[in-house]
């Protein structure tokens, strides 16, 4: 697919080539990290029906979640929620991680705010104890059934 059906506003000029290339080839992570981690969910969004006729749409989506250096506050929910529903679920679940062995597991999820506006925040959670010590979290131990039913996966 040529470069004039990808929007390339949020890679910087110098770099336009190779992410051409790097779609052309079907490397996921190779035209991700072509810009800055903060814009990849735009440029996945922007450019939805292009990544997934290439086959790549589902691991872009994955790295845009989450390899984020800041967080995806200003992204409504149910615009993550459709963007992730447009995504092909036994592709999106190969590109995370599966779900721990075992009967329970402990799963983290993130708080915002401060003092009394402190909420749950974010429809992801962990399963990374390291990104727990990073910020507050309400820490669950979930029956492994439970989280399956509900069609869940570590993203």
């Amino acid at each position: 697919m040529p470069e004039r059906f990808l929007d390339l506003q949020a890679i910087p000029p110098e770099l336009h080539t190779m992410a051409v290339r790097a779609f052309a080839e079907g490397d996921a992570l190779g035209l991700m990290c072509r810009m800055d981690n903060s814009a990849g969910l735009e440029f996945v969004d922007n450019n939805l029906a292009a990544l997934q006729e290439r086959g790549i749409f589902e691991a872009c989506l994955y790295h845009a979640l989450t390899t984020t250096r800041t967080n995806l506050h200003h992204w409504q929910t149910a615009d993550l929620q459709a963007l992730v529903e447009q995504a092909d679920k036994a592709k999106l679940l190969a590109v995370g991680d599966p779900l721990p062995g075992g009967e329970q597991f402990t799963i983290c999820r993130g708080l915002s705010g401060r003092g009394p506006a402190r909420h749950v925040s974010g429809p992801f959670w962990t399963a990374s104890l390291d990104a727990v010590l990073v910020r507050p979290a309400i820490r669950s131990r979930r029956p492994r059934g439970d989280l399956e039913a509900r069609g869940g996966h570590l993203l």
